[in-house]
Protein backbone atom coordinates (compact mmCIF):
# COMPACT_ATOMS: atom_id res chain seq x y z
CA UNK A 1 0.00 0.00 0.00
CA UNK A 2 2.77 2.24 0.71
CA UNK A 3 4.33 1.75 -2.38
CA UNK A 4 1.23 2.69 -4.39
CA UNK A 5 0.70 5.90 -2.15
CA UNK A 6 4.51 6.92 -2.75
CA UNK A 7 4.03 5.99 -6.71
CA UNK A 8 1.18 8.17 -6.89
CA UNK A 9 2.60 10.69 -5.87
CA UNK A 10 6.17 10.41 -7.95
CA UNK A 11 3.45 10.13 -11.13
CA UNK A 12 1.47 13.31 -10.00
CA UNK A 13 4.90 15.49 -9.50
CA UNK A 14 6.09 13.74 -13.40
CA UNK A 15 2.72 15.58 -14.03
CA UNK A 16 3.16 18.67 -12.89
CA UNK A 17 7.12 18.75 -13.92
CA UNK A 18 6.17 18.19 -17.37
CA UNK A 19 4.05 20.97 -17.65
CA UNK A 20 5.91 23.58 -15.35
CA UNK A 21 7.65 25.05 -18.69
CA UNK A 22 4.37 25.29 -20.46
CA UNK A 23 2.71 26.88 -17.29
CA UNK A 24 5.26 29.54 -16.20
CA UNK A 25 5.96 30.31 -20.15
CA UNK A 26 9.83 28.74 -20.08
CA UNK A 27 11.97 30.67 -23.01
CA UNK A 28 13.79 28.04 -25.27
CA UNK A 29 17.14 27.77 -27.81
CA UNK A 30 19.48 31.22 -28.30
CA UNK A 31 16.48 33.75 -29.81
CA UNK A 32 14.73 33.03 -25.92
CA UNK A 33 11.30 32.11 -27.49
CA UNK A 34 8.67 30.46 -26.35
CA UNK A 35 8.72 26.54 -27.65
CA UNK A 36 4.85 26.28 -27.75
CA UNK A 37 2.38 28.21 -30.69
CA UNK A 38 0.83 31.80 -29.92
CA UNK A 39 -2.42 31.71 -28.43
CA UNK A 40 -4.46 31.30 -31.63
CA UNK A 41 -3.52 27.67 -31.57
CA UNK A 42 -5.25 26.76 -28.50
CA UNK A 43 -5.59 23.22 -29.58
CA UNK A 44 -1.53 22.57 -30.13
CA UNK A 45 -0.95 23.64 -26.45
CA UNK A 46 -3.57 21.11 -25.44
CA UNK A 47 -1.87 18.73 -27.12
CA UNK A 48 1.62 19.84 -26.18
CA UNK A 49 0.13 19.59 -22.45
CA UNK A 50 -1.09 16.52 -22.75
CA UNK A 51 2.35 14.65 -24.46
CA UNK A 52 4.35 16.62 -22.06
CA UNK A 53 2.28 15.53 -18.91
CA UNK A 54 2.39 11.95 -20.56
CA UNK A 55 5.76 11.45 -20.77
CA UNK A 56 7.32 12.67 -18.19
CA UNK A 57 4.92 11.15 -15.39
CA UNK A 58 5.96 7.79 -17.56
CA UNK A 59 9.45 8.60 -17.58
CA UNK A 60 9.71 9.61 -13.28
CA UNK A 61 6.93 6.08 -12.34
CA UNK A 62 9.55 4.43 -14.30
CA UNK A 63 11.99 5.06 -11.35
CA UNK A 64 9.22 4.18 -8.84
CA UNK A 65 8.45 1.33 -10.57
CA UNK A 66 12.74 0.32 -10.26
CA UNK A 67 13.02 1.23 -6.82
CA UNK A 68 9.94 -1.20 -5.96
CA UNK A 69 11.30 -4.05 -7.94
CA UNK A 70 14.91 -3.91 -6.28
CA UNK A 71 16.04 -6.59 -4.18
CA UNK A 72 16.95 -3.94 -1.36
CA UNK A 73 15.70 -3.39 2.87
CA UNK A 74 12.41 -1.70 2.75
CA UNK A 75 14.98 1.17 4.68
CA UNK A 76 17.07 1.57 1.23
CA UNK A 77 13.72 1.59 -0.90
CA UNK A 78 12.18 4.15 1.20
CA UNK A 79 15.54 6.57 1.14
CA UNK A 80 15.52 6.16 -2.49
CA UNK A 81 11.95 7.09 -3.03
CA UNK A 82 11.84 9.59 -1.03
CA UNK A 83 15.16 11.11 -2.48
CA UNK A 84 13.21 10.41 -5.73
CA UNK A 85 10.57 12.90 -4.37
CA UNK A 86 12.97 15.21 -3.39
CA UNK A 87 14.78 15.66 -6.66
CA UNK A 88 10.92 16.06 -8.02
CA UNK A 89 10.27 19.03 -5.99
CA UNK A 90 13.34 20.83 -6.34
CA UNK A 91 13.53 20.62 -9.84
CA UNK A 92 9.73 21.66 -9.93
CA UNK A 93 10.58 24.31 -8.00
CA UNK A 94 13.61 25.91 -10.00
CA UNK A 95 11.47 25.46 -12.58
CA UNK A 96 8.47 27.51 -11.24
CA UNK A 97 10.98 30.58 -10.26
CA UNK A 98 12.92 30.19 -13.64
CA UNK A 99 16.06 29.60 -12.17
CA UNK A 100 16.28 26.71 -15.06
CA UNK A 101 14.47 27.14 -17.51
CA UNK A 102 14.46 25.57 -21.14
CA UNK A 103 16.33 23.14 -22.73
CA UNK A 104 18.20 23.05 -19.55
CA UNK A 105 14.46 21.87 -17.48
CA UNK A 106 14.20 19.18 -18.78
CA UNK A 107 17.82 18.20 -19.71
CA UNK A 108 18.86 18.85 -16.04
CA UNK A 109 15.31 16.24 -15.47
CA UNK A 110 16.53 13.60 -18.07
CA UNK A 111 19.87 13.75 -16.25
CA UNK A 112 18.28 13.52 -12.64
CA UNK A 113 16.15 10.27 -13.65
CA UNK A 114 19.01 8.35 -15.62
CA UNK A 115 21.33 9.03 -12.07
CA UNK A 116 18.55 7.20 -10.30
CA UNK A 117 17.62 4.19 -12.97
CA UNK A 118 21.59 3.44 -12.90
CA UNK A 119 21.94 3.37 -9.50
CA UNK A 120 19.17 1.51 -8.29
CA UNK A 121 19.50 -0.85 -11.57
CA UNK A 122 22.32 -2.69 -9.90
CA UNK A 123 19.98 -3.81 -7.24
CA UNK A 124 17.91 -5.44 -9.46
CA UNK A 125 18.50 -9.23 -9.73
CA UNK A 126 15.59 -9.89 -12.64
CA UNK A 127 17.15 -7.88 -15.68
CA UNK A 128 14.34 -8.36 -17.82
CA UNK A 129 12.28 -6.58 -15.94
CA UNK A 130 12.58 -3.64 -17.81
CA UNK A 131 13.35 -5.64 -21.08
CA UNK A 132 10.30 -4.45 -22.47
CA UNK A 133 8.99 -1.50 -21.31
CA UNK A 134 6.80 -0.35 -24.23
CA UNK A 135 4.88 -3.75 -23.88
CA UNK A 136 4.23 -2.93 -20.26
CA UNK A 137 3.21 0.32 -20.70
CA UNK A 138 1.17 -0.68 -23.46
CA UNK A 139 -0.18 -3.29 -20.93
CA UNK A 140 -0.61 -0.56 -17.88
CA UNK A 141 -2.61 1.53 -20.18
CA UNK A 142 -5.23 -1.45 -21.40
CA UNK A 143 -5.68 -2.79 -17.87
CA UNK A 144 -8.54 -1.71 -16.09
CA UNK A 145 -7.56 -0.58 -12.53
CA UNK A 146 -8.77 1.98 -10.31
CA UNK A 147 -5.30 3.70 -10.83
CA UNK A 148 -5.43 3.76 -14.73
CA UNK A 149 -8.90 5.97 -13.86
CA UNK A 150 -7.42 8.78 -12.09
CA UNK A 151 -4.45 8.93 -15.27
CA UNK A 152 -7.49 9.64 -17.43
CA UNK A 153 -9.45 11.56 -15.46
CA UNK A 154 -6.85 14.13 -15.29
CA UNK A 155 -5.86 13.79 -18.67
CA UNK A 156 -9.20 14.53 -19.64
CA UNK A 157 -9.48 17.21 -17.02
Amino acid sequence: MFYHFVHSIIWILGIIYGIVPLLTAHKFGLSAEELYPVDEYFSMRIIILLTLATVSSLIWSVNAKLVHKTEQSLTHKTIWALCLLAAELTLITVGILQVVTGYSYFILGIIVNVIFFYRNLRYLTKKDEFANIFHRIYAWLSSRTSWNAIFYLIIFL
